[in-house]
């Protein structure tokens, strides 16, 4: 609790950066400018809002946070696709999405491995710990087996649709990454609850309902990418993902049972899923 002054403090600073950077960027580089100078305008009134949010008390704080961010995020889709010519560029985005992946699922890892150490090796927990790592390699299998570096490369120089769906599959990233995060929080819960604590409602929502945000996050960003995804695989994603949240009223499930179905079904519809990456 508390903190929000100082958030919004180090956000407004590093924001004032990126302004910098583009107007350095504008100066420099003049085919850019049409580009460069939306960035800066709408940028600043985000630093703006961020920087008048610091006096303003909670929760109307947030709220300017939201409109900020906003502004921030529907930048970049309505820059794109208003804009006469997109400048000539070479984008590293998917290299660093696929980066950011990897960083949330260590995260994913350190979550089993720290709910196995506090439960002394108990075989419930250890069970639970194998069903964990197992559902973390597969949702690394999933995203990687039909990850596309050329999504953002070939958006720029597609046209308008194609610069509309490389946004989808960019934002779609966060749905990823959180439920690669809650899902890795719901598997120490498990762990922690195969060892003799509750599993509770809360517990299976955010280990079920992670897993269940990644499959529609990724299946969304995959189907935007050049590449798309079989109808197919589309469906089995989709029912994977209800079934998945079907398991949270099941009380009755213990943890290490509840983990293994999970991971299995994942593994199951990898290998369902191992088609070689080729343009549709």
């Amino acid at each position: 609790h508390g903190g929000s002054a100082e958030f919004a403090a180090i956000y407004t600073a590093l924001r004032l950066v990126i302004i910098f950077l583009y107007v350095q960027a504008w100066r420099h580089v003049p085919p850019s400018r049409e580009l460069t100078a939306r960035y800066i305008l709408s940028f600043s009134i985000a630093f703006f809002l961020w920087l008048l949010s610091m006096a303003v008390p909670e929760p109307a704080r947030f709220w300017l946070w939201a409109i900020a961010l906003l502004i921030e995020i529907s930048n970049g889709p309505i820059t794109y696709l208003t804009i006469r010519s997109v400048p000539a560029q070479e984008s590293h985005m998917d290299e660093r999405f696929g980066l950011f992946v990897i960083i949330v699922l260590g995260e994913a890892i350190i979550a089993v491995a720290t709910g196995v150490s506090q439960t002394d090796w108990q075989w419930p927990s250890v069970l639970t710990g194998i069903a964990g790592f197992l559902t973390a390699v597969s949702l690394w299998w999933m995203y990687f087996e039909r990850a596309d570096e050329s999504t953002i490369n070939q958006a720029l120089r597609g046209g308008k649709q194609a610069l509309l769906r490389s946004y989808i599959y960019g934002y779609s990233h966060v749905l990823a990454f959180m439920g690669i995060v809650a899902t890795g929080v719901g598997i120490q819960f498990a762990i922690e609850a195969a060892a003799g604590h509750a599993f509770l409602a809360e517990a299976r929502t955010v280990l079920c309902g992670g897993a269940a945000v990644f499959l529609v996050g990724v299946t969304t960003l995959q189907w935007a990418s050049p590449s798309s995804l079989p109808g197919r695989v589309i469906g089995a994603r989709l029912a994977l993902a209800a079934l998945v949240l079907g398991l949270i009223p099941l009380s009755g499930m213990s943890p290490p049972v509840t983990v293994a179905l999970l991971s299995l079904s994942l593994v199951a519809l990898n290998h369902f899923d191992g088609v070689a990456l080729a343009p549709v």
